[in-house]
This record gives C-alpha cells, sequence and structure tokens, in this order.
C-alpha cells in the first residue's frame, strides 16, 4: 500500500473493500503475547553517516557485550536485535499455524524523545519511548547499553535526581501534569519519591512563555512569541528574546535574526501553475521560531536554547527545530546546530558546562564542543520515524524508507547494506533492482545485494515524485515537479514517451492548473497506468500511447477532521483493490476499467470491534492482519478472511494507560514467511512460526 499521506491511517479503517462471504462460527481468539526483554544493541555506525556510499559495505557487527560501572540484569527472553541472524523460516504463514507466530526481531530502539547526561558527567543517555540508551563517556568506542522499559512512555521532560539513581519524567497534557518515575539504570518503575531532589532549572513557563533564572541567580532569560496587527498582512509573529535583571530590567536583547517558516518550507506546491491556494491570508503566513526550551550552562557563562515554530504542532517528533548557543554576558551568538533540513529534538549540557548532548529528530546522537564549535563524538543507534517498508523480490531484503532516507537491510539479520538519500524508490518486481529518484530530478537504477549502479537517467528537472516498475519489469514510469510523467525503457535508459498531462479547475476559481502525480502503479494485464496526485485526483492512461483513457476529479471535503475550514481540504487516500477490480480514493470505489462510481464503502458488520478491515493477506487467502485501533491500540488482529471472525491478537507493545507505540503498518514477505510489523516510534518487529 501507498497513500499520498502517512498521517491518515485511522481512515484506512473505512475504505478498503474486502469480499465478505456469509459469517462463520465465532472462534474464540487466542492471545499471542511476547515480553519485551532487556538487549544490548550491537552498533551500526560509530559516526552519523547521512550521504549514501556509493558502494555498500558490510556493517560490522559487534558482540553484546555490556560495559558499565552498573551491570544489568539479562534475561533469557531475548529475541533477535539488528546483525544477529533470525531463526530459519521454517513455514509460511497460514490458518494451520498462524498460532506459533512468534516476535523473534526487533529492529530499532525507537525515536529520541529526551537525551541528558548523568549528574556525575560519566555518562549520557538518549531515550525513547519504549527504552534508554546508556553511553559510556570513558569507551565511546563501544556501544551503549540499551535497557528496555517495561511499558512505554512518552514525555516532554525529564530530570535526573541528584544521587543519579532516579528519573523523573513530566508530560502536560492540557491543563493536567502527569508525571512518572524509574529507577536508573534499570528502568524499573519507582513509586516512593520521598525526600528525592531533583535537578530541574528554575523556570516559569505556559506555551511559548519561557523565563528561567540563571545559575548564579543574578539574571533571567525571557522569551515569547508575540503578534503584530498589520492590515496588509493580517498579522505577523514577532519573537522576543531578551535577558532581565532580578528587577525585569532588560539588561540586553539577542540580536541574531531568527528564521521564520514560510509556507513553502512546510508545504508544497499544489499544482504545476496554482503552487497555493488560500481565501485566507494568515495560512501564508510565515511563522517564527521561539526558544521552547532553554538551559544555562552550570558555571552561568553560556545559554543554549531549542528554537521551534509553536504555531506548528508536528507531534511528537519536532519539524523545524535548532539550537543556537549564546554567551550569557552579552547575547552574542557562539554557535548553531541542527536546522530545517536536520532537525534537532533534544539536548542538555554536560555537568561541566563544556559539552552539549544533542540528540537529533534522524536518531542521530552528537556530542558537541562548545569552546571549539565543533562535534567531537557522532553516532546513531536510535532511529526516525519508518514511512514505508518494501521487501525485494526474493524476500532476502528490506527497504525502509524515513523520511528523505532509505536504508537497505538484510531480512535475515537487520544488518545495514546500504543507506540513499531519496525523493522516492521503486523495487521491481521481477530482479533485485531498486529505482532511487532524487530531489534533482535524477533516477539511479541499483542492484540491491551490491549497489552496483546499472542505469543513470536525467529523468526531470526537478524532484521526483512517483516511481513504478511495470510488472514485466521492462519500463518505469516516473513523475516529477516538472510536471511530466514519462515512461523509460530499462535496457536501454531511453524515454520511450510522455503521458498526457491532466488540467483541472480545483476551486472553481477560474485558474487552472496542470497537476502532479505523486503515486504511480501499472495495472497488470491490463496496458494502464494509474496516477493519484493533486486536489486528490485519479488518472488511467494507456501505457502504449501516454493517451488519457479517464480522469476521476474528486470533490473539496467540506469536513477536515471534525473542522469546517476556508481552505478546501481534499482526499488524501488512494489503494488499488486488484482482485476485484476497484480503486478507492478514500472512501469511495470507482470500477478500475471504467471510472466509474461504485459508491462509499461500508465495512462488514462482523467486523471486530477495534480492528481495521484492511492489511496484508497470508499466502493460502485465509488470513488478514490488520491494525487494532481504540481499545485494541498497539496490537494486531488476525481475521478470517471470509468471515472476519477475530481468530487472534498479536500484542505489538506492553499493555499501558500511557502507550503511544502505536500500530504502524503491517507487512508480509513476498514468500509469506515473514510478517513486520512497524510501530510509530521506528521500531521494526518480526514475526515467524516457531
Amino acid at each position: 500500500m501507498k497513500t499520498s499521506c502517512r498521517f491518515i491511517y485511522t481512515l484506512v479503517l473505512f475504505i478498503f473493500l474486502v469480499a465478505a462471504c456469509a459469517p462463520q462460527a465465532t472462534v474464540t481468539p487466542t492471545v499471542i503475547d511476547v515480553e519485551n526483554a532487556i538487549q544490548v544493541f550491537p552498533t551500526e555506525t560509530k559516526q552519523p553517516t547521512i550521504a549514501p556510499t556509493e558502494y555498500p559495505t558490510d556493517t560490522v557487527v559487534e558482540p553484546p557485550v555490556v560495559s558499565s560501572d552498573t551491570p544489568l540484569p539479562t534475561s533469557t527472553n531475548v529475541f533477535a536485535i539488528i546483525g544477529t541472524s533470525l531463526p530459519n523460516k521454517s513455514e509460511t504463514i497460514n490458518s494451520n499455524n498462524y498460532t506459533h507466530l512468534q516476535k523473534i526481531g526487533q529492529w530499532g530502539r525507537g525515536s529520541i524523545q529526551g537525551v541528558g547526561f548523568t549528574p556525575n558527567g560519566k555518562s549520557f543517555i538518549a531515550i525513547s519511548e519504549l527504552g534508554w540508551s546508556i553511553y559510556n563517556m570513558d569507551a565511546l568506542d563501544q556501544p551503549p547499553q540499551w535497557v528496555g522499559f517495561s511499558e512505554p512512555i512518552l514525555f516532554d521532560e525529564f530530570y535526573f535526581s541528584s544521587d543519579g539513581t532516579l528519573v523523573q519524567f513530566v508530560r502536560y497534557d492540557y491543563e493536567e501534569t502527569h508525571t512518572y518515575t524509574k529507577n536508573y539504570p534499570y528502568g524499573d518503575v519507582q513509586r516512593n519519591q520521598n525526600g528525592v531532589t531533583w535537578l530541574k532549572p528554575e523556570i516559569d513557563r505556559k506555551y511559548s512563555n519561557i523565563t528561567i533564572k540563571a545559575p548564579d541567580g543574578t539574571k533571567f532569560f525571557h522569551s515569547d512569541l508575540v503578534y503584530e496587527y498589520d492590515e496588509a498582512k493580517f498579522s505577523e509573529e514577532k519573537a522576543v528574546r531578551e535577558m532581565w535583571d532580578m528587577n525585569k530590567n532588560v539588561l540586553y536583547s539577542l540580536k541574531d535574526d531568527v528564521p521564520y517558516v514560510t509556507y513553502s518550507d512546510r508545504n508544497g506546491p499544489e499544482g504545476c501553475d496554482l503552487s497555493v491556494f488560500s481565501p485566507c491570508g494568515n495560512a501564508l503566513m510565515a511563522v517564527a521560531t521561539v526558544p521552547d526550551k532553554v538551559l544555562f550552562s552550570s558555571n552561568g557563562e553560556t545559554f543554549a536554547a531549542l528554537y521551534d515554530p509553536p504555531s506548528l504542532y508536528s507531534g511528537i517528533m519536532r519539524a523545524f527545530s535548532y539550537i543556537r548557543i549564546y554567551n550569557s554576558s552579552n547575547g552574542d551568538l557562539l554557535g548553531s546546530i541542527g536546522g530545517f533540513t536536520k532537525p534537532v529534538q533534544d539536548f542538555e549540557y554536560s555537568p561541566d558546562g563544556k559539552l552539549l548532548v544533542v540528540g537529533y529528530v534522524d536518531g542521530t546522537i552528537v556530542l558537541w564542543d562548545i569552546k571549539s564549535a565543533n562535534g567531537i563524538y557522532g553516532s546513531r543507534h536510535m532511529n526516525a520515524p519508518t514511512w514505508r517498508i518494501e521487501y525485494s523480490q526474493d524476500s532476502k531484503f528490506l527497504l525502509i524508507q524515513r523520511d528523505d532516507e532509505l536504508e537497505v537491510r538484510l531480512a535475515s539479520s537487520g544488518s545495514l547494506v546500504s543507506r540513499y538519500e531519496m525523493a522516492d524508490f521503486a523495487v521491481s518486481p521481477l530482479k533485485n533492482w531498486l529505482a532511487i529518484g532524487d530531489n534533482e530530478g535524477n533516477i539511479e537504477i541499483r542492484e540491491i545485494d551490491t549497489g552496483k549502479s546499472v542505469l543513470s537517467i536525467k529523468a526531470h528537472e526537478d524532484r521526483i515524485y512517483s516511481l513504478a516498475f511495470s510488472n514485466n519489469g521492462f519500463y518505469l514510469a516516473s513523475s516529477g515537479r516538472d510536471c511530466n510523467i514519462k515512461l523509460w525503457d530499462l535496457e536501454t535508459g531511453k524515454l520511450l514517451h510522455y503521458f498526457e498531462e491532466t488540467v483541472i479547475d480545483a476551486y472553481e476559481i477560474d485558474s487552472p492548473s496542470r497537476i502532479f502525480s505523486t503515486y504511480l502503479e501499472f495495472i497488470p494485464s491490463k496496458n494502464m497506468l494509474i496516477g493519484f496526485g493533486s486536489w486528490g485526483t485519479v488518472v488511467n492512461w494507456n501505457v502504449n500511447s501516454g493517451a488519457t483513457n479517464y480522469v476521476i476529479q474528486s470533490s473539496a471535503l467540506e469536513y477536515y477532521n471534525g473542522m469546517v475550514t476556508l481552505k478546501p481540504h481534499f482526499p488524501e487516500y488512494f489503494e488499488v483493490d486488484l482482485e476485484n477490480n476497484v480503486f478507492y480514493i478514500n472512501e469511495n470505489g470507482f470500477n478500475l476499467d471504467t471510472g466509474e462510481s461504485l459508491g462509499a464503502y461500508q465495512p462488514p458488520n462482523e467486523l471486530p470491534n477495534g480492528c481495521s478491515p484492511v492489511g496484508p493477506i497470508s499466502h493460502d487467502g485465509t488470513l488478514m492482519f490488520s491494525r487494532g485501533y481504540d481499545n485494541r491500540e498497539g496490537k494486531v488482529c488476525i481475521l478470517d478472511t471470509r468471515s472476519f471472525n477475530l481468530l487472534g491478537e498479536i500484542y505489538i507493545t506492553p499493555e499501558s494507560d500511557n502507550r503511544i507505540a502505536w500500530v504502524d503498518w503491517l507487512y508480509i514477505s513476498p514468500d509469506g514467511n515473514q510478517l513486520i510489523v512497524t510501530v510509530g516510534s521506528g521500531i521494526v518487529y518480526i514475526y515467524q512460526i516457531q
């Protein structure tokens, strides 16, 4: 499955058609519960690597040796981790053996939520919702220790106790504040907290208004977001950043310019000729970045601020964040870390005030030396969120998309084979070939196992939006921001022809525009290429000629997530159901041959509450694995494809009132032997019959 927006999974619950026969007798579901255990992960790379290597190199898999002053407990229930070979795949998953599915692998540790130093400065940690990685400052050449939590936890801030034996997590939920405490380093829940001194900065904050006291108590740093009304601009955000004395008199204001997040930063163009439309002017307004977290060094000589735009909520992971370091006495800028292309999630000073530990959204950890303004250590043991996964046609490789980056991993162990920057990718159905499109319009065809370049094509003048292999593997279709859709011969690399452009007036304002196609798919045995793109538009083309067979123009959605909006929203979900010769635009079905409307999809009455009616199906056609939601959040439903009876459940994440490691999506390998489940934190879980 591929969508134009990965944030609409709840919508999927109502839109994928599955043929239902008469219901069978109810079967008592089997519960498959695999406990999480503490594991130590081998390192993947000593330094953060963003750019791809020309030729992939073997990952050095180090033995999982614990290296710390405090030994961690071991467990007999440890499943395979990155770099460890999985058990042999003995059976194809089917209706006779599904109760023997076991979680045999965990690849990844989750996305960074917070980073910090222990009070004695001997270690620093990176924390996800599922555990923490512990880095020994005296052995940075060794992989960090990983301690998994018994239940996931979501937090906004965390603090060590003064003796370093406890960690308190704080979560803000509207007007309520929730706190959770774990002991360090074991990660067990701690109930008794009497007499604990927490190492918290003296700070007063409300939304973007932050006032923090310097360690010596002689001054405060204050920041806030204010609005200035301008009739021409509607309104404009301004960042206030001032140092106060004890009487709240301004000592100085920071003089460095604050970057603004523009409309184009946070949104791509809508179409070729109408890049943006809004009847409401402030929808186009640039929004200011302001300090969201501020810390002074222990000696008070410097302070650092993590900037983020409060007007743009981006969920757990930040999208437009960076750090700036200042001289505390005069406000001079000393350095800057991160940026819109590499946002920062969290940071913390070392106890001596000389270093910063910085955790990036993509999972990178860096130690930053303030005096030299350089990174002195880097690693990448955590994950960015997972957007999409595909197998190679022989099931030997997994291709994992994380934002604008593609990882190629061995399906047998999770070891990293290669990493590429990319805008989109496609996997050949017949060969171990990979098509990679970049932001400059180039396409590279590579062998997956060797990384060898087979073919290079200068295909478009701008970003590649979508790539698709034909079902015989001979041809490749591509679409780009230059408004062109093309068909390529993979034997020669030559352009065969363009596909016809599609022009619509989406907002009915006498401003027609050519559309982008952000998703392409060949339809087997029908000589058709189908595309989905701007304003929820679907186009069906003749592959041989590039001529348009039909166009389906979606109507604007009056309501979006329960709200009426001035700017109309359009459908964001598209799915082809080849078995039933249907495609869907959100919940509305259409005949694949003619484009005829078939009405809205109705989920089967027999569907259990909390189970979606969509997901991968076992090779024998009897089982569907679907995401749980509401009362089954964090679980996978195993459904009978004929009756929709609930046959079993898999607990993906531990049961918890604070569960936030939700099931993201599910995949079955081409050989049918492996079930993969991804969660919101970017972790990949592997299940096989054991």
